[in-house]
């Protein structure tokens, strides 16, 4: 969807679950694009009927073509990654290669390999797992602003996770607690408004150092 003259495109990855179809994905896509900002959401291999079979490295050559593409369509000047869950590792990934103006992630993870193991805390996962999104290790090389969103109640990932990594990157930088958000609920939390006011900071140059805060409130 192209944007409005002088709004942002979100470059969007979706989470692991299903495909960018899903009633609840294109209810977000909507809100999110209300305003004009443009969206480019990206369908990975294996996902929602593309062809191939996920890996961290066949995402992250999905995640590069579709930065290409929105690239070359709309300038990079107004691209903004979007991660959901699964995809907050990927456009990590990308953010630390290419240009982008700024960076959101919603329920982000240390490493697939660190939700692994808070699942099976007796099992070796860390030797056992091929692809494990080592966001821990990516997230100081991106120095654009960030922001990370994550429900208190998140029983996929959990918000110690998200805080951990929102304290390995690097400012401007913006944490938002959501008390009783779950894992794919945050819209209903108000996230959606908190990602405009995000974007309208990032544009305004609002934006300097590091904050964190509950959704909604204003400090």
């Amino acid at each position: 969807m192209p944007p409005r003259a002088g709004k942002p495109v979100l470059l969007y990855f979706h989470g692991n679950a299903g495909n960018l179809a899903r009633t609840g994905r294109t209810g977000r896509f909507r809100a999110l694009t209300e305003d004009g900002t443009g969206l480019f959401a990206v369908s990975y291999r294996g996902y929602g009927g593309s062809t191939g079979s996920p890996s961290e490295e066949g995402l992250l050559q999905d995640a590069r073509a579709a930065y290409g593409a929105a690239a070359d369509r709309f300038g990079t000047s107004r691209l903004i990654g979007y991660g959901e869950s699964l995809g907050t590792g990927v456009v990590l990934k990308l953010a630390a290669e290419v240009p982008l103006q700024a960076v959101i992630l919603e329920a982000p993870y240390l490493s697939t390999a660190a939700v692994a193991q808070a699942v099976y805390p007796y099992v070796p996962v860390g030797l056992l797992m091929k692809d494990q999104f080592r966001s821990d290790e990516v997230v100081g090389r991106v120095k654009v602003p960030l922001l990370v969103m994550h429900g208190e109640r998140d029983q996929v990932i959990s918000s110690a996770q998200g805080k951990a990594l929102y304290a390995l990157a690097n400012p401007p930088k913006r944490f938002l607690r959501f008390p009783a958000g779950r894992h794919e609920d945050l819209p209903q939390y108000g996230s959606l408004a908190e990602v405009r006011r995000f974007l309208a900071d990032v544009e305004a140059g609002r934006l300097t150092g590091a904050e964190s805060r509950d959704a909604g409130s204003s400090n």
